[in-house]
């Protein structure tokens, strides 16, 4: 009983595995003859979806000897049990051999230069370095060939002539001769001179007259006295040992020029007022040959326009006088002004130190000397013209007037125009 015990326990066993039902005989426990082999369960396991080995019973084909032992059956296969747990991880394989190295990649194209750096500054200069030992004095060359024979040299001078012998002793007087005949009378002194020579009746002398001289001819220089050089005079020329050049007076007194330092201009008043001297004054046409003028003003474009110079004496009204177009104006009244500012044109003939703004730029010199009463200027007029943006212009021939404005002429090039409505 038990080995048929066991038995039963044996298939119910592989019946729940699989889920199939055997059919297999009990073995008497007292039988002796032994299972057949071929009814011997078969050890070779079934595959199937789940992990468990399960054995399958395969009834023989010979019936047993004995016939009585009862016939079992096996319920159906109970449900698959819950997977048992992970076993440990493996130890780690051994590295497999290095693969083959792949093909070089082709050669990327040449980077563009970078730019030059800055040169760097130049490092000091090392000291000089010591002046080596001389060296030893090199061997005599050999003596040259003689030269050939020079040319005979010039006689010498005469030697000095020998003392003169002694003077022999001297002849006796002859006898004297008997007297000539008196001659004729000579004509009376000069009583007459012709300029520039003058006759002295008194002295019976003549003299050169240096005050009517009517030219001279063939004069190689003139020469000034330069120690005690006179006084200015009308038509009168001079040394001027202050300016180191020659004075000349001009027509009634009324400027004295330094040659060379200054340029001057007749011109003519034609206004109702006298015009003063150290004023700027402009060109308003002429009369009789000469330039006429009227003050300067920087009020106005009229009044800016044609400036000539600065006054040298004041005209009276329908006077002549003269103005000085270059050079020095001297005794007017500077005391405003440093010496060496520029001077501009202002109003009514006036100067200013001060640069317009409205864009007429007449700059008439600069100040040589500060002094109330003996004051000096240089004249050299220039004149310029500065539009100022946003001021009022007009253009010849339109009724109407504008304003400068920038104005673009092409590329970053700008040009200032007169812009009209």
């Amino acid at each position: 009983m038990q080995t048929l015990a066991k038995v039963l326990i044996t298939v119910a066993l592989a019946a729940t595995a699989v889920g199939a039902t055997v059919v297999g005989a009990a073995m008497n426990g007292n039988s002796t003859t032994p299972p057949s082999a071929s009814s011997t369960q078969s050890s070779t396991p079934s595959a199937s979806s789940s992990s468990s080995i399960i054995p399958t019973a395969t009834p023989s084909a010979t019936p047993s000897t004995n016939t009585d032992l009862p016939l079992v059956v096996v319920g159906p296969v109970g449900p698959v049990g819950p997977a048992g747990p992970q076993g440990p991880k493996g130890s780690t394989g051994a590295t497999g051999a290095q693969g083959i190295q792949g093909p070089q990649g082709m050669q990327g194209e040449q980077g563009i230069q970078g730019l030059m750096g800055l040169t760097g500054p130049e490092g000091p200069m090392g000291p000089t370095g010591a002046t080596g030992a001389r060296g030893a004095t090199g061997p005599m060359g050999p003596t040259g060939p003689r030269g050939e024979t020079g040319a005979t040299g010039a006689q010498g001078p005469t030697g000095s002539q020998g003392a003169t012998g002694a003077t022999g002793a001297t002849g006796a007087t002859g006898a004297t001769g008997p007297a000539g005949a008196t001659g004729p009378m000579g004509p009376t002194g000069i009583i007459s001179a012709n300029s520039p020579l003058i006759y002295d009746s008194f002295n019976r002398s003549i003299a050169l007259d240096l005050d009517n001289f009517d030219h001279l001819g063939g004069l190689k220089y003139l020469q000034f006295n330069t120690a005690n050089p006179g006084a200015d005079a009308e038509g009168r020329l001079r040394w001027n040992a202050e300016d180191g050049t020659l004075n000349l007076r001009g027509r009634d007194g009324m400027v004295t020029l330094q040659l060379g330092q200054e340029s001057v201009q007749m011109v003519r008043n034609v206004t109702s007022g006298t015009l003063e001297n150290g004023k700027v004054i402009r060109v308003t046409g002429s009369s009789s040959g000469r330039i006429t003028v009227d003050y300067a003003d920087n009020n106005s474009v009229i009044g800016a326009s044609s400036v000539i110079g600065v006054l040298t004496n004041s005209i009276a009204p329908g006077a002549e006088g003269y103005v000085t177009t270059y050079g020095l104006v001297h005794d007017i009244n500077t005391s405003a002004w440093p010496a060496g500012s520029p001077l501009y044109l202002n109003g009514a003939g006036s100067l200013t130190a001060t640069r317009p703004t409205n864009g007429r730029i007449v700059q008439l010199g600069y100040v040589v000397v500060q002094d109330a009463a003996v004051g000096a200027v240089y004249v050299q007029p220039q004149q310029n013209f500065e539009p100022i943006v946003g001021g009022i212009c007009t253009v010849p021939g339109q009724a109407n007037s504008g304003v400068y404005a920038w104005e673009m002429f092409g590329g970053k090039k700008w040009v200032v125009v007169c812009d009209l409505p």
